[in-house]
């Protein structure tokens, strides 16, 4: 595969800037087959980003639609966060997929959203959904994938399948939100306390799992991490790992809120910020 990655600022993925790398790749893109029907493929999360938490607004979505219906791309959309959201009564924002409206003149099917229930039920589930259009469903019921005996785990799907019904899934999720939203706080809290104001920016999640930190150009967080791990025994993913290309976000650091407890998650920020006056003084 080319990789070829494309900028994004603190609402997702630019679009205008999707569409120069398009026009500029244009000539490179395959004609559509019956077994191959789209030239491209946009990999995203649009909705509570990983790594930075961010959600595309409606408008750009929208714009991105028409993108990936002209140049014939395929958005995959990997939805597992967007039902954890933190907004109170107010349901999580609405997928791309919701913007591939069926009843327009010009569609043909250009997102896929693949779910999880790991993300809010249990980890290592390794079982979630995807919604596709028809196109792709056809393809895939005729895929080694879904026909070999290997891939689906047909009795935990069962077991989802009763506990759906019975209702337990929407009580348990109910819950996860308030938990991961309390720890959401601590974080953000705890980085509010222990890391001087001038010395960090972020913005705060409305849902997901992590907190994009973001230092002043000098720091380093591969050299952070390496003082965090080895003085202090706390580890966080830099910023560097998500870069498209290398040299990139070196100043960065992905947190993630989901796993432990307030208590956990302030000693571990403070440990950071220890690990930082260290290295920066």
């Amino acid at each position: 595969m080319k990789v070829i990655g494309v900028p994004s600022d603190k609402d997702g993925i630019i679009v205008d800037e999707l569409e120069r790398q398009l026009m500029k790749h244009v000539s490179e893109l395959p004609p559509p087959t019956d077994m191959k029907p789209y030239s491209a493929m946009l990999y995203c999360v649009p909705t509570f980003n990983n790594p930075t938490g961010s959600c595309l607004p409606p408008e750009q979505c929208k714009k991105m639609i028409n993108l990936m219906r002209k140049y014939n791309v395929l958005a995959f959309c990997d939805d597992v966060y967007n039902l954890l959201s933190y907004t109170g009564d107010k349901p999580p924002p609405q997928r791309l997929y919701a913007f591939d409206d069926k009843s327009n003149a010009d569609y043909k099917g250009n997102v896929i959203s693949n779910g999880s229930f790991s993300k809010f039920l249990a980890p290592g589930l390794r079982l979630g959904w995807m919604e596709v259009p028809e196109r792709v469903r056809c393809l895939l019921q005729k895929s080694a994938y879904a026909i070999g005996g290997g891939c689906f785990n047909h009795y935990l799907s069962c077991i989802i399948a009763v506990a759906l019904q019975e209702g337990l899934v929407k009580d348990h999720l109910s819950m996860v939100r308030k938990v991961l939203e309390v720890q959401l706080n601590a974080l953000c809290n705890a980085l509010n306390k222990y890391i001087p104001e001038g010395q960090i920016s972020y913005q705060r999640p409305k849902g997901g799992y992590f907190v994009w930190v973001t230092f002043p150009p000098e720091v380093d967080c591969d050299k952070l991490f390496k003082i965090c791990l080895e003085k202090y025994l706390v580890e966080f993913n830099y910023g560097s790992h998500f870069a498209a290309s290398s040299g990139k976000f070196k100043n960065c650091m992905r947190l993630c809120f989901a796993f432990n407890e307030c208590d956990i998650i302030e000693h571990c920020v403070k440990q950071i910020a220890l690990s930082l006056k260290e290295l920066v003084g």
